[in-house]
């Protein structure tokens, strides 16, 4: 049992989850996520392949091996970066410049181009940490709209030709209207945007543009000094 909740608490981490988004992921209780990574209880076999399959791995290589196995790592490149909460202007760093890292692999997005951006900022470190990397899938290229709950990129386009980005989580109020939702621990951040308008008469368009499918920590070695 041991072996199992350390998978999906590993599992859990890499995909950037919280134990309530895994939850809401996979339809089960923050509560049951919470015994099974504490070995309390272990998931039903038919959570059990739902984790495989978030995993990339076989069920029985899931369920059984105690490390993930190699080919269950994937690569996508880091192409830019992107403000957590507020606007900033949409910079796509030239391509010699973009770098690769690890990313778990995501089937359920099999075939569809994936990307990541660095999360720059503290205006939505509740769920985005200052130097993080997202990863994302375009909602053009998903053919698909957003659904509450997710969190996405935002982008905003200027009449002027500028375009603008965020990230930020999308809430369809009782009422059904659409919001890009801050989650900071700053109050200046902290205001929704109604994303059927009025916008501000600079402001041509705004829209969820890509889906954030995954969230990555910088690890650093406190040991380290560059000389």
């Amino acid at each position: 049992m041991d072996q199992i909740a350390n998978k999906i608490k590993r599992l859990r981490k890499m995909r950037g989850f919280t134990q309530q988004q895994l939850a809401d992921h996979l339809g089960v209780s923050q509560s049951s996520v919470s015994r099974w990574e504490k070995g309390q209880d272990e998931p039903s076999t038919e959570h059990i392949f739902r984790l495989a399959s978030l995993a990339g791995e076989d069920v029985e290589d899931f369920a059984y091996r105690d490390e993930p196995s190699s080919h269950t790592m994937t690569s996508s490149y880091v192409i830019g970066q992107v403000q957590a909460g507020h606007w900033v202007t949409a910079v796509e760093r030239p391509r010699q410049e973009w770098y690769p890292i690890h990313t778990l692999p995501a089937p359920e997005y099999g075939g569809v181009s994936r990307f990541c951006l660095e999360i720059v900022g503290h205006s939505c470190d509740r769920i985005f940490p200052d130097g993080s990397i997202v990863e994302c899938v375009r909602f053009a290229d998903l053919k698909d709209l957003p659904v509450s709950g997710d969190y996405v990129v935002a982008i905003r386009r200027c009449k002027d030709g500028l375009i603008e980005a965020t990230a930020k989580q999308y809430l369809v109020d009782e009422t059904g209207k659409p919001w890009l939702v801050p989650h900071s621990t700053r109050p200046e951040f902290q205001q929704p945007i109604d994303l059927t308008g009025p916008f501000p008469d600079e402001i041509e368009s705004v829209e969820a543009w890509a889906l954030i499918i995954g969230r990555y920590e910088r690890i650093a070695n406190p040991n380290r000094r560059r000389g």
